[in-house]
């Protein structure tokens, strides 16, 4: 009697422990993610857009390069019709998890960031009068810097004359970047910078 109790004993804490890290896995998808359309005309290129679970299949529309979200079974489809590229399953799988967190002086905010290169981030300030982010860095390498940015810190909206944009500035200079992830609470923008860059501004224009 005593063994079948702790059999049982044993299968419920193993049926626990499974459950548990089921939604443990589960839970990078549960993020809030707009719709492609949102996020092409937000400035993510459409390799770069991230697709909902159930839709989890990227294409690009051939005839205007948009991108769209499919179930898998229906993608082959599409490209077989000569609607659109089948991107495979979104590129959003690929794009890191950052590693590194840094609070931002003069608000309530932190930021999540990883650098590739010999570089790291020693400081950041939001800028109030410009309403800017500037970050400090050391870097002694060509190198990119990831960075997600709260939209409740730094973000744009859609006005009169359409949407309003970002953009760089590495050590007084606008640089390039790329968009490469926008959901409802952040934007991450992927930033390269070369040797010697001491600092990046990220400027957002018509704020909310």
């Amino acid at each position: 009697m005593k063994t079948l109790h702790l059999v049982v004993t044993l299968v419920l804490l193993a049926l626990i422990i499974d459950n548990s890290a089921s939604a443990q896995i589960g839970k990078p998808f549960d993020m809030k993610i707009e719709s492609p359309s949102m996020q092409f005309q937000s400035g993510v290129k459409a390799q770069y857009v991230m697709c909902q679970p159930n839709y989890r299949t990227l294409v690009i529309k051939i005839e205007d390069n948009s991108p769209a979200c499919v179930k898998p079974e229906t993608a082959p489809i599409l490209v077989e019709r000569g609607w659109g590229i089948w991107i495979g399953t979104s590129i959003q799988q690929t794009i890191p998890l950052l590693s590194n967190s840094m609070k931002i002086k003069n608000s309530n905010f932190t930021i999540d960031y990883d650098i590739v290169g010999n570089g790291k981030v020693l400081d950041a300030n939001m800028d109030l009068q410009s309403k800017s982010l500037i970050l400090s860095l050391e870097t002694t390498t060509n190198g990119t810097l990831t960075v997600s940015i709260p939209r409740a810190l730094l973000d744009v909206t859609k006005n009169d004359r359409g949407m309003g944009g970002f953009y760089m500035i590495a050590d007084g200079k606008e640089t390039t970047f790329t968009q490469i992830r926008a959901l409802t609470t952040d934007r991450t923008f992927s930033i390269p910078f070369t040797n010697g860059t001491h600092e990046i501004e990220i400027i957002a224009t018509q704020l909310i």
